[in-house]
C-alpha cells in the first residue's frame, strides 16, 4: 500500500497513511501510523475549531502485540491544545509519557511539557515555550533558546508519536507545506497519492 502523504524531517522520511519510518520500534511505528491517520483525515481541524469533535478524531489508540493489548495512547482535546497519555509494556519495558501541548491559531506549539520515563526507565522532563518570537526549550541534551523568525514547529525529543499528527495538521494548514523546525531543520509535507478510505 502506498502512502498518501509524507513528512520529511531532516532527511528522515515519515510516511503518513502508509509505513512510518521514524520510530524506535515496530510498536512505535504502528501507533504513530494510527495517530497520523487521524491527522490526515482532519485537514484544517484544530482543537478550537467548530468542526473538531470526538466523532472526527480518535481519542484512544490501543497498542497490540500478537493480538494482546499492552498499552494505549490517549488524547484529550482542550480549548488550547491537547493532553496526551502514552504508555505500553512489552517484555517489561516501555515508556510512560504525559504531555501537555498548547497550540497557536495556526496549530503551532506555544507550550509543551513532557514528563515520565523512557522505554528503559530513564526520566523524561522536557519543556518548550514560545512567546513574542522567543523560543526556549529544555530536554535531555540541556537548555537553549532562540529568536524565531516566521512560523516554526517545535520537534520534541521524547514526545509520544502523537506529535506527528499535530505536525501533520500544522503542515496541511500551511500554504507551502513547509515549516521551520525548532531546534533546527525543517518539516515538509508532500502529497504523493490520494486514497479513498
Amino acid at each position: 500500500q502506498r502512502p498518501d502523504s509524507v513528512l520529511v524531517l531532516g532527511g528522515n522520511r515519515h510516511v503518513f497513511g502508509g509505513i512510518l519510518m521514524h520510530a524506535s520500534s515496530k510498536l512505535g511505528l504502528a501507533l504513530a501510523l494510527a495517530a497520523s491517520l487521524a491527522a490526515c483525515g482532519n485537514s484544517g481541524t484544530t482543537p478550537d475549531s467548530e468542526t473538531a469533535t470526538a466523532a472526527t478524531e480518535a481519542s484512544r489508540f490501543t497498542i497490540l502485540v500478537g493480538g494482546t493489548e499492552i498499552g494505549a495512547l490517549e488524547i484529550t482535546a482542550s480549548e488550547t491544545g491537547y493532553g496526551v497519555e502514552y504508555e505500553y509494556r512489552n517484555n517489561g519495558r516501555g515508556p510512560t509519557i504525559s504531555e501537555t501541548v498548547a497550540l497557536s491559531a495556526a496549530g503551532l506549539p506555544t507550550h509543551w511539557t513532557i514528563e515520565g520515563a523512557s522505554t528503559f526507565g530513564n526520566p523524561i522532563s522536557e519543556s518548550f515555550e514560545f512567546e513574542d518570537d522567543q523560543a526556549s526549550w529544555s530536554d535531555a541534551t540541556g537548555s537553549d533558546a532562540a529568536v524565531i523568525e516566521g512560523e516554526a514547529f517545535y520537534v520534541p525529543q521524547d514526545g509520544s508519536p502523537y506529535w506527528l499528527a499535530i505536525a501533520a495538521r500544522a503542515l496541511m494548514d500551511n500554504e507551502t507545506g513547509i515549516l521551520n523546525a525548532i531546534p533546527g531543520g525543517a518539516l515538509q509535507l508532500s502529497e504523493i497519492e490520494q486514497l479513498s478510505v
